[in-house]
């Protein structure tokens, strides 16, 4: 079968950037037409959905809607509507990836109107693509992050007092939904349960709660621009932030003057919770600790 047009560009520039990603994933092509139709057209149709997209959101008007305007607000009714019917209460907090994959597929379909494309769809890869991200979007999201974190890591290490504050709900806003950067309220000994549990990798009396992997990553260094800050953790990867503390220390530090300190080597967790002003003397709270522990006569033992 002749490949199209624009597939015959695709693969005379560049054929370099697509065998060198079907080499990264393991997959073996024809290197001098690494490039398919329906690769081609579906990323047509994504370049195509940025660029319009782009422009119909720069020309948003509340006083002044245009026709495109119109049409897309009619379009987002419909996937509302849609998802509520299907899915039923919560359906409307999906609309936003139910439009995606709706547009997605329009837009796949009409394009195989245009002389000289194909419709991406046609090919089984497309459709299947598309099944198997909703179906793990599913799974990934189907419920709040509190329910999960609830089930998945709050009961199981005995935490059973815990709040979390929710966002948005407001005419014109996305949600209620549980609030990911903040609004997390329990007391000091269960913001210690959660520090024990990372200070032991993971673990919780032999059951892994939390995936090594990613403790091992997020309490380390992510980046050069600020070495003292892993993945949502402060650390001490450095020895900049604590210097006479181990390297391995790493640290919540939540709104005011919260803190989680947890040191692994030692078997260490340090809970504060309450508010304080501005400059509270952290600065002394870690390494004082650490001194009465070192230097306690029961540390020598």
């Amino acid at each position: 079968m002749e490949e199209l047009w624009i597939t015959s560009l695709f693969n005379q520039y560049l054929a370099g950037p697509a065998n060198a990603v079907l080499a990264l994933v393991g997959r073996k092509s024809n290197p001098a037409h690494p490039w398919s139709d329906w690769m081609v057209c579906e990323l047509l149709v994504v370049l195509f959905i940025v660029v319009f997209f782009g422009l119909v959101r720069s020309r948003l008007s509340v006083d002044r809607p245009g026709k495109v305007q119109h049409l897309m607000e009619l379009t987002y009714e419909f996937v509302h509507a849609s998802a509520e019917e299907v899915v039923g209460h919560d359906g409307p907090k999906y609309t936003a990836f139910f439009g995606t994959i709706f547009l997605f597929i329009l837009f796949m379909n009409l394009i195989g109107l245009i002389p000289g494309l194909e419709s991406p769809t046609m090919y089984p890869n497309v459709p299947l693509g598309l099944a198997v991200i909703t179906f793990f979007f599913y799974h990934a999201t189907g419920r709040e992050l509190f329910d999960f974190m609830k089930e998945r890591v709050f009961d199981p290490i005995g935490i059973q007092n815990v709040g979390w504050d929710w966002q948005g709900g407001v005419e014109g806003n996305i949600g209620p939904h549980t609030n990911p950067h903040s609004g997390l309220r329990f007391s000091a000994r269960d913001f210690a349960r959660l520090g024990y549990l990372m200070a032991h990798d993971g673990k919780w009396q032999d059951k892994q709660i939390v995936p090594h992997w990613w403790i091992e990553m997020a309490t380390k260094s992510s980046q050069k621009m600020n070495p003292s800050y892993g993945y949502t953790f402060w650390v001490n990867t450095d020895g900049v932030l604590w210097p006479t503390a181990p390297r391995d220390t790493f640290a919540f530090r939540g709104f005011t003057a919260s803190r989680l300190y947890v040191v692994p080597s030692l078997d260490l967790v340090v809970a504060r919770l309450g508010y304080a002003p501005q400059n509270w003397g952290e600065e002394n709270l870690l390494p004082g600790v650490l001194a009465a522990i070192i230097d306690s006569p029961s540390a020598t033992k």
